[in-house]
């Protein structure tokens, strides 16, 4: 090659050189006017440009929904080109060179021991095979793995990795792994590992998306990231038919493997267990018999030490509406993202993730502003931030119209070209022939009908289009002859047992893991609480009329007492009729006034009784939805790596002070216009520790509810019997009274008000209708209702976890061994 042709830009499937040595600007796309006119369908018509600029060249992206890739990442604004810089545009790939490239036409060994995976075209290699091409690692003393490359020696280019994530030593035949308080956690074999490890011969460590195998005296790399390889092995699913209580079959033995850089679509009617095989792919519910391996680890061993390498985007998004869309994904960052993430990296990772999915544009926008299209690509990069290997999509693009699913298709297309492996369910088949690498078609009963490309799936089953399809599998007298005649299929052979890797049987179980480190663990604990107290703080700002309509119920409750209970302070008797004579009219007068005084107090009690249901009710009422109304994304944080605990104390400690907020105003302006007599101060703490047992109960009735529905039918339910068993409609006695003394919230804050008020009145008060108990022991029984719905509430949420996937988990690995 001339070297007068250089600086040039070489297209790698032919590599034909276009030379920009004079070109000032250079525009690349499926427009017959670019300079460089591409034929590839996923290219935008102005995809790029490259623009020379005092004599460097730079690459501008011209695309707004389609993404061009530099080095494989994004292009955001304006970026310098280096010698050897990789372009992609669709499935097209470019290289810019300032010269030729050496005699071998090998390019120069990158720096890292952990390589990307090469640029392919063509068939895409399994992982396994990619693995067996990494150098490996010669371990050699002390040595340092994490991202900072300056400071590591074993160095893993990974936002999911910390910049010092762990130490590996090696002494004689002895290496010892010691994870560095790394956010993510360093595993072996599965587990993730607290203290000092002795290594064995085999072992597996996984650190972010990266596998190493240990062999004695090297790390042998098996590399996740953009290289992720998913096969299931008869795979099946068998739940209990809530009608009949017989067997149901969800999954009928499947077996499929899933290459990387693929985008799968799994097709078939409703009741052919779709969304059933993707949380069994995913790890988010084991299946009963059957394996899924990822990158030929078993998930129902490795999940922990490989979950953070799979994203889900459900159908139903997981963002807060009330948030602009760079704020949320600002806080999905921090929580996710190692600590010591800079601030320059955060904003990098969201410039990259927001020109993915397209919208730059909309970063200040808040997402309840956006478009269909666009909350669904705002939920995407959600989940893409933390640069997955394996994504799975959920009927995302249900409900969408025809042009933004296809934008929206292209775009998963785009990200499987881009290195990530992508399977998805769909209901909308215009554009999975165009954009599709496979497609799964299951019948009715959960068995494998198809696997193939989308034009020898139209083949197989005779149809002109592949919506036919559903028509065809949705008899169920008919699966079992669907599945037969698939296994005997060439199709068959050719997308599963020639694409099964060799089962070795050398996956270890992971075992118990160790006792957790109590500083680790409450050092997260206080990072996460902070970072979602202020994500909470931020959602009610935003949703100023709630805020607003919190304030105005306070108010409206002490006007509404107001009028009815008037002014309640005591009367001063006239100083020149405090003294006279012992005359019947005098002695009517007495009488009168301690009828009025009796009143009075009487008034005062039941004014206090009010104030005391009022609190409580403010209290249950802002939290009973809470939880509930965000469970979808309280559920993808938790798989992620969101501490129940955390969670819960963000929202405690909010509801509480704004539940708190509330009472002051209530009690303030009560005090004000009706002049209470009694203690202002046990008074008010009082009705502080009512409003925070009621927060309690309430964000337990949230985390039981199962909708929001459920939850505001429930919050009678809970208020009710505060106010029947209080003590105040009619005396309690036997059951009731055993009821009360137990738990009812209210019966103990007005006994406690009770014995706040002043001897005077208190002697005016009947002794029935005055049941004093001590302030003292009144407030420890409220203390102790508060922290029992602390527990329930915790209980309900950890035991839900338990059940969505962790106890079948534990079950299968104690049955493993």
């Amino acid at each position: 090659m001339a070297t007068s042709n250089y600086p040039a830009l070489v297209d790698q499937a032919t590599q034909t050189v276009y030379p920009l040595r004079t070109a000032e600007s250079f525009l690349v796309g499926r427009n017959e006017t670019a300079d460089l006119c591409v034929l590839d369908p996923t290219c935008s018509r102005h995809h790029f440009r490259i623009v020379r600029v005092n004599g460097r060249h730079f690459v501008e992206a011209l695309a707004a929904h389609n993404p061009t890739l530099c080095n494989g990442r994004p292009v955001v604004k304006r970026q310098a080109l280096e010698h050897e810089s990789l372009l992609q545009a669709g499935q097209s790939r470019f290289q810019f060179l300032l010269r030729p490239l050496t005699q071998s036409g090998v390019q120069k060994t990158p720096k890292t021991p952990m390589p990307a995976l090469e640029t392919i075209v063509g068939p895409v290699p399994s992982a396994r095979d990619t693995a067996l091409r990494t150098e490996p690692i010669q371990l050699s003393g002390a040595m340092l793995i994490g991202r900072e490359e300056e400071s590591v020696q074993i160095y893993l280019p990974h936002p999911a990795v910390s910049r010092l994530h762990a130490h590996i030593s090696l002494q004689g035949k002895t290496a010892t792994l010691r994870d560095l308080n790394s956010a993510n956690g360093t595993f072996v074999n599965g587990t993730r590992i607290r203290q000092p490890t002795a290594l064995r011969r085999g072992d597996e460590i996984d650190v972010g998306p990266f596998s190493l195998q240990f062999t004695g005296t090297a790390l042998v790399p098996r590399a996740r990231s953009d290289n992720a390889e998913l096969v299931a092995r008869g795979v099946r699913r068998v739940v209990t038919n809530r009608d009949t209580g017989k067997p149901l079959v969800l999954l009928d033995d499947i077996t499929l493997v899933i290459r990387p850089r693929e985008f799968v679509c799994l097709l078939g009617p409703s009741g052919s267990g779709k969304t059933t095989l993707l949380t069994a792919l995913c790890g988010r519910t084991p299946a009963d018999e059957g394996a899924i391996l990822f990158n030929a680890q078993d998930l129902s061993t490795h999940f922990e030490a490989v979950k953070q390498d799979m994203a889900v985007v459900p159908q139903k998004d997981v963002l807060h509406d009330a948030l602009a869309v760079g704020q949320a994904l600002w806080y999905t960052a921090k929580l996710r993202l190692p600590p010591d993430t800079s601030g320059d990296e955060i904003e990098t990772s969201l410039q990259e993730m927001l020109a993915t999915v397209g919208l730059t544009e909309r970063r200040r926008t808040m997402i309840r502003n956006l478009s269909g299209g666009q909350v669904k690509r705002a939920s995407l990069a959600n989940e893409i931030l933390c640069k997955p290997s394996l994504l799975f999509l959920d009927e995302v693009t249900s409900g969408l119209d025809e042009q933004t699913d296809r934008e929206m298709m292209n775009l998963f297309r785009s990200l499987a070209d881009a290195g990530k492996t992508v399977v998805c369910i769909t209901h909308s088949l215009a554009n999975v022939e165009r954009t599709c690498h496979l497609v799964v078609v299951l019948t009715v009963g959960g068995k494998l009908a198809f696997v193939g490309k989308p034009a020898e799936a139209l083949q197989y089953f005779r149809i002109d289009r592949l919506g036919d399809v559903y028509e065809l599998v949705k008899d169920p007298d008919k699966a079992q002859q669907w599945q037969e005649a698939f296994l005997r299929s060439p199709f068959y052979k050719r997308y599963v047992t020639d694409r099964l890797p060799a089962d070795t049987g050398q996956d270890k179980a992971a075992e118990a893991p160790p006792a957790t480190s109590v500083r680790g663990r409450l050092r997260l604990f206080v990072r996460q609480t902070t970072l979602l107290t202020r994500r909470y703080f931020a959602i009610w700002l935003a949703d100023y009329p709630s805020m607003l309509a919190m304030v105005f119920q306070a108010v409206l409750v002490a006007v509404l007492l107001g009028i009815l209970f008037g002014d309640l302070s005591e009367k001063k008797e006239d100083p020149k009729n405090a003294k006279g004579p012992a005359t019947p009219a005098a002695a009517k007068e007495a009488e009168i006034a301690a009828k009025k005084e009796s009143k009075r107090a009487s008034s005062t009690v039941n004014l206090l009784f009010l104030l005391a249901v009022s609190s409580f009710w403010f209290g249950c009422n802002n939290a009973a939805k809470e939880i509930v109304k965000e469970r979808t994304i309280y559920t993808r944080e938790r798989d992620f790596n969101l501490l129940v605990g955390s969670y819960y104390t963000s929202k405690l400690l909010l509801l509480a002070i704004f539940s708190c907020l509330q009472v002051v105003l209530l009690f303030g302006m009560v005090r004000a216009q009706c002049g209470v007599s009694g203690s202002f101060t046990g008074e008010l703490v009082l009705l502080l520790l009512l409003a925070a047992s009621g927060v309690t109960l309430g964000l337990a009735i949230s985390a039981f509810a199962k909708t929001e529905e459920m939850a505001i039918t429930l919050i009678p339910m809970a208020v009710i019997p505060q106010i029947i068993l209080s003590g105040v409609i009619a005396p309690l006695e036997g059951v009731s009274k055993a009821l009360a003394l137990a738990g009812i919230t209210t019966y103990w804050g007005k006994r406690g008000l009770d014995g706040c008020l002043p001897e005077d009145l208190a002697k005016a008060m009947q002794p029935e209708a005055l049941e004093q108990h001590s302030t003292l022991a009144a407030m420890t029984v409220l203390g102790g209702h508060a922290l029992a719905g602390i527990v329930v509430a915790l209980g309900i949420l950890y035991w839900q976890n338990l059940r969505r996937g962790g106890l079948a988990a534990l079950v299968r690995r104690a049955t493993r061994r």
